[in-house]
């Protein structure tokens, strides 16, 4: 029964009952666990989870406020009681609510990034910007914090400001593509796109396996009408990203557009494969060759839930893998309604949702059935929404198509994690699942143990690892830890080799 459970026991029935969607027994283990554990916090803030995804949002606000009662300093309820102050649309109220969680806890960077993206929402953004300008001076060592204070003033269409920030945040953290990408884009508005131009040829240079840089590289050259250096960069991008069409596309529209201005001295192109600088080729060797390298370790891998932290962990360190679920949640029942049929159907438009992001415009992709929530990095006022939903789910077929085949060579090392702890018995489905396509590795990361800190990976079974990273403990806007992921990603390489 369970008022004899122990908490661990709890924890896993809570846990099987959140795998079926079994709301009513998922409530009932965690009311068991503030009935015999009236000291642990779980029962509230584990219990206000669940109501909260039952759709029962009055009843968790009254679970957090009796939680934050009884545990006034703990973060967590506090962090969530915002959640739901948010979701009950009531921006004043919430803003305050962030405002006192920054006197309560001004060491968390959660009040500060929340309270961003409140006055961000209210469209407030000079508050934002204020705010976004404390978290800089209470951590300057941040790289989130100096990224959210460069959007901060680009938001509020400062782009002198903006570039100055970003500036800033290049000779913090010269390692960071963030700062050269947004960075170039701000001068671009702030009209210095020579400037610009020479940001992005720096930042091509010291991050040749960067996509989106690339990318930038080759359109500064055609937002300027430099068509014949367009060329030359979109050939040198699609040599390197062969699998990207973006690539084929920019070299079609360059030389369309070398046809129309005609060819004299300032148009002169080398014919296809010798404009392609001989360095591009030895980057990307270089890039392939040394195996410590960390974007080499983590083009081994691909992020399979429940969010983006492990692409952009991929992202600082320089690897940037063509992936399906890099930038969208999918949780652990939508991979497995969705391995059995190979994901048939993803990228059909009658299965494929846009939306627009509230904060920054952002267009947001969604599959109705497999996942939801996917990046796809193009503002709303950029594209037509029909044309953009056609060319998108042709993207989405492609990237489908790349993951079966990954799965049919079994090379990669499959990554799941997911807030909530996964159980012993989820990780053996989702292993298993795997199975059908061939040899599959599988990475799925719990929070630290004792005797299994942060940053350390055990097997499980052939080719299905545990790596332990501090994820729910950890609010959901502070920073990511990048070298703990890394040491999990090098450990998992070394023991299925």
């Amino acid at each position: 029964m369970l008022s004899t459970a122990s908490f661990e026991q709890l924890t896993e029935h809570a846990e099987l009952a959140r795998s079926r969607a079994d709301w009513d027994a998922v409530l009932r283990a965690w009311a068991a666990v503030r009935d015999s554990f009236p000291d642990r916090a779980e029962g509230y803030l584990s219990g206000a989870v669940a109501l909260r995804e039952a759709g029962r949002h009055g009843e968790a606000e009254e679970l957090l406020l009796r939680g934050m009662k009884r545990f006034p300093r703990h973060s967590g309820l506090a962090i969530h009681h915002g959640w739901v102050l948010a979701g009950r649309g009531d921006p004043d109220l919430t803003a305050l609510h962030w405002d006192r969680f920054r006197d309560d806890f001004p060491d968390l960077l959660a009040g500060y990034n929340e309270g961003i993206s409140t006055q961000w929402q209210a469209g407030l953004l000079d508050e934002a910007d204020r705010i976004a300008s404390a978290a800089v001076a209470r951590f300057p060592r941040s790289p989130f914090v100096r990224i959210q204070h460069a959007w901060a003033a680009m938001a509020r269409a400062d782009f002198a400001e903006a570039s100055r920030r970003w500036a800033v945040m290049r000779d913090n953290f010269p390692n960071n593509p963030i700062g050269y990408r947004d960075g170039a884009q701000a001068l671009w508005f702030s009209g210095a796109p020579e400037e610009a131009d020479a940001i992005l040829g720096a930042a091509v240079a010291k991050f040749p396996a960067d996509v989106e840089i690339g990318r930038r590289h080759a359109e500064a050259a055609a937002n300027r009408s430099a068509w014949a250096e367009a060329l030359r960069r979109w050939r040198a991008y699609q040599a390197k990203f062969p699998t990207d069409p973006q690539g084929a596309t920019g070299v079609q529209q360059a030389e369309a557009q070398l046809r129309h201005v005609g060819s004299g001295p300032d148009h002169q192109v080398e014919e296809q494969g010798s404009a392609v600088p001989a360095e591009a080729g030895t980057r990307a060797k270089d890039v392939a060759d040394q195996a410590d390298d960390p974007a080499h370790v983590l083009l081994h891998f691909e992020s399979w839930g429940d969010s983006c932290e492990f692409g952009f962990v991929q992202r600082h360190f320089g690897a940037e893998p063509l992936s399906l679920l890099r930038w969208g949640y999918v949780s652990l029942n939508m991979l497995l309604d969705g391995l059995p049929s190979a994901f048939e159907g993803v990228g059909e438009p009658r299965y494929t949702e846009l939306v627009v992001n509230d904060i920054g415009g952002e267009i947001l992709a969604a599959d109705t059935r497999f996942f939801n929530r996917m990046h796809t990095h193009v503002h709303h006022e950029k594209v037509e929404r029909d044309t953009f939903l056609l060319e998108f789910c042709s993207k989405l077929k492609l990237l489908k198509r790349k993951m079966l085949e990954d799965l049919a060579s079994g090379e990669k090392i499959f990554v799941h994690r997911r807030r909530q702890r996964l159980s012993d018995q989820e990780i053996m489905r989702l292993h298993e699942s795997l199975q059908q396509y061939g040899a599959n590795k599988l990475l799925c990361i719990r929070d630290p143990e004792p005797g299994r800190p942060s940053g350390t990976v055990e097997a499980m079974a052939e080719g299905l690892l545990i790596g332990y990273l501090d994820l729910t403990t950890r609010p959901m806007s502070d920073p990511i830890q990048y070298d703990a992921w890394l040491a999990v990603c090098r450990q998992a390489l070394a023991l299925t080799r």
